[in-house]
């Protein structure tokens, strides 16, 4: 075995034991150990990069195609700066891809392949390796992210736009692809990519935020159709085309890439009105646009536009200053609601007694420290459905609805007054006091 072959041997080995082993720590440690490699090194990019894009998924790879090999490349790096400089999916960078790995041996064939269509499993996040690092090795994905408007109230007589607060799961289109908030790809709505192609002339140099929302013709309640909606999106085989994509945000790719966006948010509203517009003409079923309620400067509209919505069974406002797109939680976007909500982190769960007997009592959580039990806002249905799960509960994420923050008449710390359950969080989601 000659020393190429010989190093790129021991990078699968590398990333196998990181995949088997349980320990996060461990994990940090093993990579810590050989982040002098540089080969290791760049594989990690490959695969963990949000903003590396190879346009191959395994069912292109898996395509025959009928074309003879235009390019060799001695080493994987060769390929993959070819496949990324032409990340296209094109049956030609198949073929190319297709006649490297068939002189690969088989175990390599597969390695190579999961790095090429970022399916490899580490078990571990860009955050992990970046602390192994101690460097921002790799970009992390992010997106725009609120705070509440009791943190940052709006100045007398500043513009600002009031717009409908979407009750679903965020997804942001990025390179022909819809990612979640962790930065994790969507699977299963091709019938929203394609509906986004037809709306763009170039759909690829466009970023599209917004949240992915179950189509709700039953007129089910808010909270049921978000978990309806949820579950579908979470399962690798279900039947999506109930998903819409409705956006409240764009930017070009570039600026998205540089993490500030360089027109502020009244313009980035006309360009949203014009993408309405566009889709209303084409009679787009799978796109839509958010519901944007007022704009100017009259402070007493966030009332009004908040009784409105709690009146429609509504989670409340999302107020937009005139700000930048900014990749990150900042002020220049507020939620106004009348019950606020966290995203907790689930530290065990209890059995209900009587007629929940053998079903979820409640949740308890971990709030700054201190740890509360959240037994109301769930069906019966989802009390049995998360008994028959419960070993999977703690450390999940759940989102809980309360009043105000108070204090735990018998410890003194900090807690929830009125913690309602809203939803099981998607896996990965993270704990936010926000």
């Amino acid at each position: 075995m000659d020393s190429k072959c010989a190093q790129d041997l021991h990078v699968k080995e590398l990333f196998d034991l990181i995949a088997k082993t349980s320990s996060s720590n461990r994990k940090k440690e093993i990579i810590a150990e050989n982040s002098s490699d540089e080969l290791f090194t760049l594989l990690l990019n490959y695969l963990l990069n949000p903003f590396l894009v190879t346009g191959i998924s395994t069912k292109k790879i898996a395509k025959d195609v009928e074309k003879a090999p235009t390019a060799v490349f001695e080493t994987f790096p060769e390929l993959m700066d070819y496949i990324l400089g032409n990340n296209t999916g094109s049956d030609e960078v198949i073929v190319n891809i297709k006649s490297f790995l068939e002189v690969q041996e088989p175990g390599m064939q597969d390695f190579y392949t999961s790095v090429i269509t970022k399916t490899a499993r580490l078990g571990c996040d860009v955050k992990t390796v970046n602390k192994a690092y101690g460097r921002e090795l790799i970009p992390q994905w992010d997106v725009q992210q609120s705070y509440t408007i009791e943190k940052t109230p709006i100045k007398e007589n500043e513009w600002f736009s009031l717009s409908q607060k979407l009750n679903g799961v965020r997804g942001t289109y990025y390179e022909g692809k819809l990612f979640s908030r962790q930065g994790k790809e969507f699977s299963g709505l091709e019938h929203i990519l394609e509906d986004i192609r037809k709306l763009l002339d170039d759909p690829e140099s466009w970023v599209l935020d917004g949240e992915l929302i179950r189509i709700n013709d039953e007129g089910l309640a808010d909270n049921e159709n978000f978990r309806i909606g949820t579950g579908l999106l979470g399962q690798d085989d279900a039947d999506k085309s109930c998903m819409q994509f409705v956006v409240f945000d764009m930017l070009p790719k570039e600026e998205f890439i540089e993490g500030e966006s360089k027109m502020t948010y009244k313009g980035r509203l006309d360009s949203l009105k014009t993408l309405g517009v566009l889709v209303a003409e084409l009679g787009l079923q799978s796109i839509a646009l958010v519901r944007v309620l007022y704009t100017g400067n009259d402070a007493e509209e966030i009332d009004r536009c908040l009784d409105k919505m709690v009146s429609e069974g509504k989670e409340g406002v999302m107020l937009n200053r005139d700000s930048k797109y900014y990749r990150k939680r900042h002020n220049g976007i507020l939620k106004v609601k009348r019950f606020y909500t966290v995203d907790l982190s689930v530290i065990a769960v209890l059995e209900g007694s009587g007629r929940l007997t053998g079903r979820l009592g409640a949740f308890v959580a971990n709030y700054k420290g201190n740890t509360l039990n959240v037994g109301s806002g769930m069906t019966d249905e989802q009390r049995e459905e998360f008994w028959k799960i419960r070993d999977g509960l703690p450390g999940r994420v759940i989102e809980v609805k309360y009043k105000e923050e108070s204090s735990d008449k018998n410890t003194g710390q900090l807690s929830l007054q009125f913690p309602i359950f809203v939803s099981l969080r998607e896996e990965g989601k993270e704990v936010s006091y926000y």
